[in-house]
């Protein structure tokens, strides 16, 4: 696909009413009337919207109805309208949003996010990560005990890696009293499990129309505040302790504050890693060489468990010593992150490709038009699903601007990437590269694994991913001790 093709615009039509409705009696006729009041007030503004000179080709149809898919099928969507309308650039009208004098006032706190990233920052710091690295290497080995308790098994990366993830990450942000306790770890994901679902296309475009996934987000969202509150006061009562909770009280935060605190979210990139790796076995030998290097360097004893040993090395040498292995994360990144960026003009009115992007427009920028592009080249180490032709490049990364050097002859490319400059440090990401590193080397060191079907014969062919879904795939892996 031609790399201009990669902006779509969304212009804000004025605002709808957006009230709770909590009598269940009155749905039915709630939600009759609320379509009813839908469908004629986007006929009545589809009709009356004036085009504007900003020279972007405009998506028809009903506003709504157009938008659906953005929020259902949102890569689909967008290449599937670029390769339809044969434009560079297209735009699309959805719901509404402040108008910048109100969102700088009222919705931009500077004080917000210093205080958000000040928290983050204690809860991922070095000597806390150094400190919790054994107990997370604790749960990878208890997890694949309970998984695989013989010398032998089948296990699914999308249920048994994902849940793996989800304990280390609770671990990270919470307290022992949650994260060694299995049944509490899967109460807290199941209220953010429904809280996740409860983001459905229609509570987007319709959010004030009662759902049942609108009101079992509200009853996961009061749950899960209940839940979190009882372990944060029995914290407030005990032994101060390096968990996440005792860090956070321990800088005055009342019970809402830290809740508020949110969780950090790691991909599904553990899992489709396990998966390129089976798949690349010269990939798989470097970093498991690697990883051997690096137990014989800082934990030569073979005479204790290997998730000791794992745990035994310094925090310093997985950042520094696994140069291949972050190569195979950074390569498993380029191929599954392929969803789409959002940033706001708040500035003026903007030429981009010879027409006008109007000052309060959104932008969309879907970043596997880049990374899944098979004319452009990057430092590959996998081929990619989607070509069998990926050759070595450079990639770097400087600001803003994503910068593909190409082979000799061919022009360079430049596409808007991030919407934060290449100075500031992604913590979480690191806490999340961090996990996939401890992950893979559980696996690499201690297991020899294979790709199998659901019938246990080797696959036909490596799956494809859904750009739209990355959490499903049909393949499962052959564990061996």
């Amino acid at each position: 696909m031609n790399g201009t093709h990669t902006l779509a615009m969304l212009e804000i039509l004025p605002s709808w009413a957006q009230e709770s409705l909590v009598d269940s009696k009155a749905v039915f006729i709630t939600a009759a009337a609320g379509l009813l009041i839908v469908t004629l007030s986007t006929y009545r503004l589809q009709s009356t919207v004036q085009h504007d000179k900003s020279g972007i080709y405009e998506l028809g149809g009903w506003s709504r109805f157009t938008a659906w898919p953005f929020f259902s099928r949102r890569y689909d969507f967008l290449h599937s309208n670029w390769e339809k309308t044969g434009q560079e650039l297209f735009q699309f009208r959805v719901l509404q949003a402040p108008r910048l004098e109100q969102s700088s006032e009222a919705t931009y706190q500077p004080e917000n996010m210093t205080w958000f990233n000040k928290h983050v920052a204690l809860l991922f710091n070095s000597r806390r990560l150094s400190d919790v690295i054994p107990s997370l290497l604790e749960d990878i080995n208890a997890n694949m005990s309970r998984t695989m308790p013989g010398s032998e098994g089948t296990i699914d990366p999308f249920k048994n890696v994902y849940d793996l993830v989800v304990q280390m990450t609770i671990r990270m942000v919470s307290c022992r009293a949650i994260s060694n306790d299995p049944a509490a770890v899967a109460e807290m994901w199941t209220y953010f499990d429904t809280i996740e679902k409860g983001a459905t296309p229609l509570a987007l475009l319709v959010p004030w129309l009662p759902t049942p996934a609108t009101r079992n987000k509200e009853k996961a969202t009061t749950a899960l505040f209940m839940f979190l509150s009882k372990y944060i006061e029995e914290r407030r009562n005990s032994e101060p302790s390096s968990d996440a909770f005792d860090v956070l009280i321990a800088q005055g935060l009342d019970t809402q504050a830290i809740v508020g605190a949110g969780i950090t979210n790691t991909s599904v990139n553990s899992c489709w890693i396990l998966i390129y790796l089976a798949a690349h076995p010269e990939w798989k030998a470097k970093a498991t060489a690697e990883i051997q290097a690096m137990l014989s360097r800082h934990a030569p004893s073979s005479k204790d468990p290997l998730h000791e040993r794992l745990g035994a090395i310094p925090l310093k040498a997985w950042e520094t010593e696994l140069p291949a292995l972050e190569l195979c994360i950074q390569e498993t990144l380029r191929l599954t992150a392929t969803g789409a960026a959002l940033r706001r003009n708040t500035y003026g009115d903007l030429p981009v490709a010879g027409k006008i992007v109007k000052r309060g427009w959104f932008m969309v920028y879907s970043a596997g038009d880049v990374h899944l592009n098979p004319g452009i080249l990057f430092l590959g180490t996998f081929e990619s699903s989607h070509s069998s032709s990926l050759q070595t490049s450079i990639l770097r990364l400087w600001t803003s601007i994503l910068i593909a050097i190409p082979p000799a002859g061919r022009k360079t490319k430049k596409f808007l990437m991030h919407s934060s400059d290449g100075a500031v440090v992604d913590i979480p990401v690191l806490f999340a590269k961090l996990e996939i590193k401890m992950i893979v080397a559980l696996f690499l060191a201690g297991y020899e694994y294979e790709l199998v079907d659901k019938a246990g014969k080797p696959p036909k062919s490596l799956p494809i991913p859904d750009e739209n879904d990355l959490q499903r795939v049909s393949l499962l892996l052959a564990m061996t001790l």
